[in-house]
């Protein structure tokens, strides 16, 4: 392994806030997820980032990272979040990559296990929850309930108004097939017990799932494909998804998967451009209070009475030249004013 995260606390804290500086606009966040199959191997995190930078992606979720222990270190000038097991076989585990640029708005980062981690990000007018997953395989009912009750426990901490992004590996298929404020019309295969239990889920907390929105050849489809899999057996399958509240889902501009992606693995990066309204960063001045206390004295009326300003209401306000000239005037008595009474 060519970086040794170091193990630090799960949560850090800063007051930054997300904005965009000239007033109200928005602006676009490529969001992804990626089952790398390890980033383990030496080698493997930096064609990672390489694939990011590539890609422009700024937040990159990852799956099966198969990282012992939990921190959050820099490398490449991407900041990683990472929360793994103390297995020695190097299993499970997630992570979440992002630019420097973004990494300074992370208010903390929580998991509840090696399937499912999120980092809160502040921003306005609404933060951004990211929640990295990785399901079980497993068809045992038990396992798919145990990590659907650790996904829970993270959305507690969300609210609904906030922006909330879940993504990753959910080992399920949703397939063909519209479920009204669920799942789009452009579903990949067959739907599956795993892929009714996420429809469940994203009905619980009014979430969309964004990569069945797009019409998209199937292979901008499907984020998987089986080591079987040949031109005459074709064996791909969709079971990475991109969550979104449904109150957002008009931000989300575009869903697609990168079969070329360059990083060994048997699933494909998906990525999902999303338009987010942030809020200016321009900085109210603070209201002017002057000391009118000091109006009661003789001196001062005398002074401002000799620098009052005459014939103001004599000139003619539908004149531009005449409005400036007021303007300008008005200015000059307001600094007189200050400087003769002062703050309060």
């Amino acid at each position: 392994m060519e970086v040794q995260p170091q193990s630090r606390p799960s949560v850090s804290g800063n007051t930054r806030v997300l904005r965009i500086p000239g007033g109200k606009t928005k602006q676009t966040l490529n969001i992804g997820t990626w089952n790398t199959r390890s980033l383990y191997e030496a080698g493997k995190l930096a064609n990672t980032i390489l694939e990011m930078k590539k890609h422009n992606i700024d937040i990159l979720g990852v799956s099966e990272t198969w990282w012992p222990d939990c921190g959050e270190f820099f490398s490449q000038n991407t900041k990683i979040y990472y929360f793994g097991n103390q297995s020695k076989h190097h299993r499970n585990g997630i992570g979440i990559l992002m630019k420097k640029n973004i990494a300074k708005f992370v208010t903390g980062f929580i998991s509840t296990s090696d399937r499912v981690m999120m980092v809160k990000i502040n921003a306005k007018p609404l933060n951004i929850n990211i929640i990295q997953v990785y399901a079980p395989t497993a068809d045992k009912s038990e396992e798919i309930e145990s990590f659907y009750a650790e996904l829970n426990e993270l959305m507690r901490l969300t609210k609904s108004h906030e922006t909330n992004i879940i993504q990753g590996d959910f080992n399920a298929k949703v397939g063909r097939g519209e479920v009204q404020g669920v799942v789009g019309q452009y579903g990949l295969g067959e739907r599956n017990d795993k892929g009714d239990r996420l429809i469940q889920f994203c009905q619980e907390y009014k979430l969309k799932i964004s990569n069945t929105l797009f019409n998209l050849p199937p292979r901008r489809l499907y984020t998987w494909k089986s080591p079987s899999d040949t031109p005459d057996n074709i064996i791909r399958n969709q079971i990475d998804f991109i969550l979104i509240n449904d109150r957002f889902c008009s931000s989300v501009k575009k869903v697609t998967t990168y079969p070329g992606a360059d990083v060994p693995s048997d699933q494909n990066l998906l990525m999902a451009k999303i338009c987010i309204r942030l809020a200016s960063n321009r900085k109210k001045k603070p209201k002017l209070k002057l000391n009118l206390e000091k109006l009661r004295k003789d001196d001062i009326k005398c002074s401002l009475k000799n620098n009052r300003i005459s014939n103001i209401d004599s000139r003619n306000p539908n004149n531009i030249w005449e409005q400036r000239y007021m303007g300008q005037r008005l200015h000059l008595h307001q600094k007189k004013l200050l400087d003769h009474i002062g703050k309060k």
